[in-house]
């Protein structure tokens, strides 16, 4: 399958990503796996050696008071960015 090209060696497919491409195949856009912050902060953690529980309970934390205001606002940005 063309999606199988956009994921890692090792990196389960229960990932999200968001692939976008024209009527003639061509990729448009990327997003995924989590907002950039998000991402970033999957880094850090697991350059500071947080535990798989640390590192949940950290991620978690952030979803949860970010309330998806990242995602929405990323996502806005690629399409706005599709329309111009």
């Amino acid at each position: 399958e063309a999606i199988d090209n956009y994921f890692k060696e090792g990196n389960p497919r229960s990932i999200p990503k968001i692939v976008g491409f024209n009527e003639n195949g061509k990729e448009l856009f990327i997003w995924g796996p989590r907002p950039k912050f998000a991402q970033d902060l999957v880094q850090q953690l697991k350059a500071e050696g947080y535990t798989k529980e640390e590192f949940n309970k950290e991620l978690h934390l952030w979803y949860a008071k970010n309330k998806g205001k990242e995602l929405e606002k990323e996502l806005v940005n690629i399409f706005r960015n599709l329309i111009k």
